[in-house]
């Protein structure tokens, strides 16, 4: 299990910083798409591995990634993904 979290930028980080961290900022979700991809490329090959995504977002993206965000789902993730999960939290 690979954690990544991220706001502006992104970071591989332990099950204990993803779930209790409370760094805020702005948010580019591609950032996190790309950490996924270059974690992948450098230990999960999906020739070897099964990979499956999970994300969890409050919905927040710059409007200005919305279409790399797409893309690298698109292209990169949905090709070689076995599953995807994407789960919407709310504010409160």
């Amino acid at each position: 299990v690979v954690f990544i979290r991220h706001t502006d930028r992104a970071e591989e980080v332990d099950e204990n910083t993803f779930f209790y961290s409370q760094e805020t900022g702005g948010t580019l979700v591609s950032s996190a798409l790309e950490k996924m991809l270059e974690v992948m490329k450098a230990r999960y090959s999906p020739e070897d591995w099964n990979i499956y995504v999970a994300q969890a977002s409050d919905g927040d993206n710059m409007p200005s990634d919305n279409r790399k965000t797409q893309s690298l789902m698109t292209s990169g993730i949905l090709p070689v993904a076995q599953y995807v999960a994407y789960l919407e939290v709310g504010r409160e």
